[in-house]
């Protein structure tokens, strides 16, 4: 200490280094904290404009199901199938699928995937998923359904 003023330069007290090597750790805790929020934010960007699921920029206008076998069977038994009337809201061009859960008497019967359709700005389409599985034709079900996931892409 010189004229009564004292040295406030950690480098120069014994545990400068200590100091700097901490001063070290957190900055490089800092930047590696940074770089994983960065790539979160950037994964994020990416795939929530192109996520499967969600219905972004497309509108659901009319959901039927359809069990009478004239249009649903196959070899003597019924396989549900689900129509989707949809609209592209958004003003891209959007590809569109969906899937689906078919139940029977509140059992899960089978599940479907609908073909992929691509819809200019303002199109719609119907499209359609069947279930995979089915009951004779002979038996009588209370059909429904649920849809499990939409797939939207740019």
């Amino acid at each position: 200490m010189e004229n009564g003023t004292e040295n406030k330069n950690p480098a120069t007290h014994g545990n400068g280094s200590a100091h700097a090597v901490a001063t070290a750790k957190r900055k490089h805790i800092m930047i590696i904290a940074a770089v994983c929020l960065i790539s979160v934010v950037v994964i994020m960007a990416i795939a929530i404009p192109n996520c499967e699921g969600g219905t972004q920029g497309i509108e659901v206008i009319s959901e039927t199901l359809v069990t009478a076998p004239y249009y649903a069977a196959i070899n003597g038994y019924l396989y549900p199938i689900l129509l989707v009337k949809v609209k592209n809201t958004s003003n891209t061009t959007k590809t569109v699928s969906f899937e689906a859960n078919f139940y029977a008497d509140g059992n899960l019967l089978g599940s479907g995937l609908s073909d992929f359709v691509t819809l200019a700005p303002g199109d719609e389409a119907i499209i359609k998923a069947q279930s995979d599985k089915g009951y004779l034709l002979l038996r009588s079900h209370e059909y429904t359904y649920k849809i499990t996931q939409w797939k939207v892409y740019s």
